[in-house]
C-alpha cells in the first residue's frame, strides 16, 4: 500500500501546454447526417484533412499548420477530427511512428515500432473530436494516452522484501492503432 500511493507513471495528466508536445499530426474526415457504423467505416477516407502537421511558435500561441494550410469549414455537415502526438515528423521518433496513407482508406490510423532503448520511447497520445460543418469556433481536441511507457524501478520506498524477478509478458515491438479507438493491432514477434 505505501508504494501503491507513491507510485509515478510517465502516463501523467499535462499541467500545461508548455508541457506538451511541439507538433501533432491532424487528419479530419467530413460526412452528411450520421457517423457510420464500425462495419461502414472502411468506405472513409480523410477527404478534409490528412495527417497535416500542426505546429505553434511558444506554449502561448494558437496552432497552426506548419506548412501554412489553412483549413475552411464546408458550411454543412458534420466534420470528425482525428489527432496524434507527437506528429511522425519529430527528430525524437526516428521514423517509428507513422501514419498510413490516405490511399488505404477508412478512419486514421497510426502505426508505431517501439525502439529498443527505454529513453527513446515516447507517449503516443491521441485525440477524436466532432462539429458541425458550418461552426466556425475553434475545435478543442482533448489528448489522451494511446500507448505509454513502462519502467519498473525498486527504491528505499518501497516496503520490506526482495525483488527477484520482473517480467512483461506478450508485448509485442509494433502495431496498428486506429486513433480514437481503445486498441492497438499488433504485429512482429512478441
Amino acid at each position: 500500500p505505501a508504494a501503491a500511493r507513491s507510485a509515478a507513471t510517465r502516463g501523467a495528466q499535462i499541467g500545461s501546454a508548455a508541457d506538451f508536445h511541439t507538433t501533432f499530426g491532424l487528419s479530419a474526415i467530413c460526412y452528411a447526417g450520421s457517423y457510420p457504423t464500425e462495419e461502414a467505416v472502411g468506405g472513409l477516407t480523410t477527404n478534409f484533412a490528412h495527417d497535416l502537421k500542426m505546429a505553434r511558435s511558444s506554449a502561448s500561441s494558437a496552432w497552426a499548420s506548419a506548412d501554412g494550410t489553412k483549413l475552411f469549414r464546408p458550411g454543412s455537415g458534420r466534420l470528425r477530427f482525428f489527432a496524434y502526438a507527437p506528429h511522425s515528423s519529430d527528430t525524437r521518433l526516428g521514423g517509428a511512428l507513422n501514419q498510413l496513407a490516405k490511399s488505404e482508406g477508412g478512419e486514421p490510423r497510426i502505426r508505431y515500432t517501439v525502439p529498443a532503448k527505454p529513453e527513446e520511447q515516447l507517449d503516443i497520445m491521441t485525440a477524436v473530436t466532432d462539429c458541425a460543418g458550418d461552426d466556425h469556433a475553434a475545435v478543442g481536441l482533448s489528448f489522451g494516452h494511446a500507448l505509454t511507457a513502462v519502467t519498473v524501478k525498486t527504491g528505499t520506498g518501497m516496503l520490506g522484501g526482495e525483488v527477484t524477478k520482473v517480467e512483461l509478458t506478450g508485448v509485442y515491438g509494433s502495431g496498428t492503432h486506429v486513433i480514437g479507438s481503445n486498441a492497438w493491432t499488433v504485429s512482429g514477434a512478441v
